[in-house]
């Protein structure tokens, strides 16, 4: 958490400095995939809130808290060893302690 932004740090197995990156927005989710040039390997990375719900309270899973798409962004180290995805929020007064948005259920004592 850094004010407007989060950031969200992503080490890299090997360097990605000239693979293609295909990263995508959404209000709770990401998507990323990095293809390394042929032959090479593909990471992926996708954060995502389930289909279907309509409340607030019904929403599990993609981020904990709603952020910008348009203004979210990504970069790859000068290393390549490292991507940097920052999260624009769309509350930038809103804390956020947790990352992921968990499900409500797993919380209430049985």
């Amino acid at each position: 958490d850094d004010g407007a932004v989060v950031k969200m740090y992503i080490d890299m197995p090997e360097s990605v400095k000239d693979a293609t990156v295909d990263c995508s927005f959404d209000r709770f989710s990401v998507r990323m995939l990095v293809k390394k040039s042929p032959p090479g390997q593909t990471y992926g990375l996708q954060i995502k809130d389930r289909e279907g719900w309509i409340l607030e309270h019904e929403r599990n899973d993609g981020f904990a808290h709603e952020i910008i798409p348009e203004k979210s962004k990504y970069r790859v180290s000068s290393s390549g060893e490292r991507i940097t995805l920052t999260l624009a929020k769309k509350d930038d007064k809103e804390a956020w302690h947790e990352l992921r948005k968990k499900d409500i259920r797993s919380t209430i004592p049985r």
